[in-house]
């Protein structure tokens, strides 16, 4: 199998100088519509706020604990040091990609700035084939440690077969375990981790890194406490793991990786009195190798997020940009239109928020005076005011329709641009090219611009 090799045939685009030229210092008002805007004082904040977790765990548990960011929720270059905590102490060089554009795109900036921020890169998907392992192969020669992620047999024999046609180095491999998700990885009833390991210790191409699980089914909690229990069985299922394999592996240097954005958000629990004697006797008692935390939509956040009661809509960093763009009060209830439908919004939906999104408001609406100049002699409302609360009722492709939650909310004026909550982060930022950046003292005013990594492949 060939590639050409995205260092070459993509280069990172220069749509940034262009975009800051015309709209840095401008108030986001003044942004066509819709546009993904990001208050990245907001990202730094959870990004601390989730290293200081990790950090306080280290020094009151005896176990040896480390972190892993995952950057497929924001694919950033600016939001991945954040989430590191780069230029900052704590920081961590621990990735996870969903993507190989994501690996390629990492290593285009680290050749830009010749600095190594990354030095640790997992594959998060058990995509083991010939032409995966040519490009993470041609990755390795930019990223110290690249380890791959594996669910079934035919996996490693396809990494043997590999490196024996070219006499390729040996991978190290976490196997996933299926802790209750059931979207990736094995489950350790049924013998089914026995052959895996087995054949690992029969064959110098691969190594175990370790185990690894994900309790993407954390996302229905709706108390930390819930999360800390789903939390629990994350730890629980990889320490497990370990209990079952031989005596061919030196247990202590196995590296077992658990998380989710909700269950590391209830390491905070471990803090509290009596709250965690449970994790903590599990950690400190039964843990038999290095603990890895991992996650991803942290440093972001959503309104899924919020709805597992384990953050709160302040820490929500991003929002879709859209504008008012029709009025309907003849409808039982009254609804709008909105220049934003599925694909600016997704149709992901959450347990708190009914609908596709939230609306909130600007603090100023320069970028359309004009219409609403227009607007305002016939209704009064120049779009800068409180109209109560809203929510994006239905969608499609480039429609939204919205609903008021209460009989005390108004007519958003034509021509008002509103911020739309989105409810899941990773999703909804997917389909901008550009995220507008502002900040904590900008006013609502752009800041910068930061180029997300687009594509598969």
């Amino acid at each position: 199998m060939s590639f050409i090799n995205p260092l070459v045939s993509n280069p990172i685009p220069n749509i940034k100088a262009e975009l800051l030229a015309h709209f840095k210092g401008k108030h986001v008002s003044c942004l066509p519509t819709p546009s993904f805007v990001i208050n990245k004082s907001v990202v730094e904040r959870n990004s601390q706020r989730m290293l200081s977790l990790v950090v306080q765990l280290q020094a009151r548990l005896t176990a040896k604990i480390q972190f892993r960011g995952h950057v497929k929720t924001h694919k950033t270059w600016e939001i991945l040091k954040y989430q590191l905590g780069y230029d900052a102490s704590p920081h961590f060089d621990n990735i996870l990609i969903s993507t190989l554009n994501e690996g390629w795109k990492i290593i285009q900036e680290q050749n830009k700035s010749e600095k190594k921020y990354v030095r640790s890169m997992v594959y998060g998907l058990p995509n083991v084939t010939f032409d995966t392992l040519h490009q993470l192969t041609a990755m390795r020669k930019h990223i110290e440690e690249i380890i791959l992620l594996v669910d079934h047999l035919d996996h490693l024999r396809v990494v043997k077969a590999f490196c024996e046609a070219h006499s390729s180095l040996h991978w190290p491999v976490f196997i996933k375990i299926d802790m209750g998700t059931h979207r990736a990885g094995i489950e350790l009833a049924g013998g089914n981790l026995a052959p895996l390991v087995e054949y690992i210790s029969a064959n110098s191409e691969l190594s175990l890194y370790g185990f690894y699980a994900h309790a993407g089914h954390s996302y229905s909690s709706k108390t930390l406490e819930q999360a800390e229990n789903y939390l629990y069985d994350e730890i629980k299922a990889v320490t497990d793991a370990t209990k079952q394999i031989g005596g061919s592996f030196d247990i202590s240097k196995l590296v077992l990786s658990v998380g989710a954005t909700p269950t590391l958000h209830a390491l905070s629990r471990c803090f509290q009195g009596a709250n965690n004697h449970k994790l903590a006797a599990l950690i400190n008692n039964d843990l038999l190798g290095v603990l890895e935390l991992h996650a991803g939509n942290y440093c972001c956040l959503d309104l899924q997020q919020v709805s597992t009661g384990c953050t709160d809509l302040e820490n929500l960093s991003g929002y879709v940009l859209s504008t008012v763009i029709s009025q309907y009060p003849g409808r039982q209830g009254g609804e709008l239109l909105i220049n934003a439908g599925s694909l600016a919004l997704s149709k992901e939906t959450s347990s708190m928020f009914p609908g596709f999104g939230k609306i909130d408001y600007l603090s100023a609406q320069h970028g359309n005076a004009d219409t609403l100049a227009v607007v305002s002699n016939q209704t009064g409302g120049d779009g800068t005011g409180d109209y109560g609360e809203w929510y994006v009722n239905r969608v499609s492709q480039e429609h939204g329709i919205l609903k008021p939650l209460a009989e005390t909310a108004t007519m958003i004026p034509i021509g008002t641009k509103v911020k739309v909550l989105p409810q899941h982060f990773c999703i909804t930022s997917s389909s901008y090219n550009v995220y507008y950046i502002i900040d904590d003292e900008s006013e609502e005013k752009i800041v910068d611009v930061w180029v997300p990594w687009r594509g598969f492949s």
